[in-house]
């Protein structure tokens, strides 16, 4: 297997973009090669907030339970081995999500590993990266991951302006009649808020 030196790795992704968008997430990454674990948990200690690694799939799971029991949340990203001793990364992915559905899982995947890509489709992974890793690619992959991340925080962050629509009980016309008095509402308050400097700065 190859490996790359942490040393070498040049990225021509943005940097601090990169750690603006990795810093306040985690990860744990699973391997069973040594050297290549070693290296990469260096690396993603650079951009994440907790980047923990395992060396096989049983260790993986006691660190993920563990990780929750300790922080009362799960890794945000398990980045993950397929064949590995023990428990292999199929294994692991089922027990993760039979933990964790809603888990965000990478796959890294070699050329030998066909038969086990089927069952991961199956199971949602959110994405496929070939071994041996390419360090750009593998950090260009975790920035549109922590991303998509980022944009579902703050979804659920926002207000739900409009779930008094979604009531099922409502027929279209009274929907129609509550979305425009909230509009006009809303263009009533900026309407006020107009006026308000206007008269502050003319007079």
């Amino acid at each position: 297997m190859d490996i790359i030196n942490k040393n070498s790795v040049r990225l021509s992704l943005n940097f601090k973009e990169l750690l603006n968008d990795t810093k306040k997430f985690s990860i744990l990454f699973v391997e069973d090669h040594d050297e290549l674990r070693e290296n990469t948990r260096e690396i993603l200690n650079k951009f994440f907030e907790n980047a923990h690694s395992a060396g096989d799939g049983e260790e993986a799971l006691k660190q993920y339970i563990d990780f929750y029991a300790k922080e009362s949340k799960y890794y945000d990203i398990v980045l993950s081995d397929i064949q590995m001793p023990w428990m292999d990364g199929v294994e692991l992915v089922e027990r993760i999500y039979s933990i964790n559905p809603h888990q965000v899982i990478i796959m890294l995947s070699a050329h030998d590993d066909a038969k086990y890509l089927i069952p991961l489709i199956n199971l949602r992974i959110e994405q496929f990266i070939k071994k041996p890793i390419d360090y750009q690619d593998l950090l260009s992959a975790l920035q549109k991951t922590t991303k998509k991340l980022l944009s579902k925080n703050e979804q659920q962050n926002q207000p739900m302006r409009f779930s008094f629509l979604r009531r099922r009980n409502l027929v279209p016309a009274v929907q129609a009649t509550l979305l425009l008095n909230y509009v006009f509402q809303c263009w009533k308050q900026r309407f006020a808020l107009v006026q308000h400097y206007c008269l502050l700065y003319c007079l």
